[in-house]
């Protein structure tokens, strides 16, 4: 019986470093503590803005009621080399919305068990979009300019490479050139990877801090990378 007390007492205090260094770690690296950051990691991308801090944005005072008609589905769509049934393509891609819009008449809804057309979901790279029009209404007012450098707003992050040369204008065009790019990983052992860092990150000025190598020159090329919205 003391054997078996020790063991366990032994096995508590092993549990509990162990808990107290990964919190420690996580938060060196301005991450979510550990049990957050591990359920961000297993989870699908359609769950994880559960996980995440988040905000609600108003909806529009004088929203526009788009026209509707109904459009038959296919019976099946092409998924990872072969023919699966429509629902099933939803269902393996854990879609929890689907919305199909035609000319501008809405054409198909699809909402997984549990959702509704009132559900607050992600935008996920729809916020590109609504990013780049709030963008083009500051340089309409005169309150941004595309020739703006990005130090010019941040200059703490200035560091005499070709990130000081990075332009709003190179940012809108996705031309920055630095070096973050979009190459998802999947489960935890892609944690290291600067887009899952940027992702996940608890503080994104202390991301910008430690991720302003380039990959290219600013407006050398366009390369789509979620970077240059976040930096927008």
């Amino acid at each position: 019986m003391r054997r078996l007390l020790r063991v366990l007492r032994n096995t508590l205090i092993v549990l509990v470093a162990l808990a107290v260094a990964l919190t420690g770690f996580t938060r060196f690296i301005h991450y979510p503590n550990p049990i957050a950051a591990i359920k961000l990691g297993l989870a699908p991308a359609s769950k994880t803005p559960t996980l995440m801090p988040w905000h609600t944005i108003e909806p529009s005072a004088n929203p526009i009621e788009w026209p509707t008609s109904t459009e038959a589905t296919p019976d099946t769509v092409a998924w990872k080399g072969k023919q699966i049934k429509w629902q099933d393509f939803l269902d393996r891609t854990n879609t929890n919305a689907l919305l199909l819009v035609r000319n501008g008449v809405i054409t198909y809804e699809y909402y997984k068990s549990g959702f509704s057309e009132s559900s607050q979901l992600p935008s996920y790279s729809v916020a590109k979009t609504m990013t780049s029009i709030i963008a083009g209404q500051l340089i309409a007012q005169g309150k941004l300019k595309e020739s703006d450098l990005f130090i010019k707003y941040f200059p703490e992050l200035k560091n005499g490479t070709s990130f000081d040369r990075v332009t709003v204008q190179s940012l809108l065009d996705m031309q920055s050139g630095v070096g973050v790019s979009d190459n998802y990983p999947t489960g935890p052992q892609g944690w290291g990877v600067a887009i899952a860092q940027m992702y996940a990150t608890t503080d994104l000025d202390w991301f910008m801090k430690h991720n302003r190598k380039m990959a290219f020159e600013p407006g050398s090329k366009s390369e789509y990378r979620s970077v240059d919205t976040m930096m927008i």
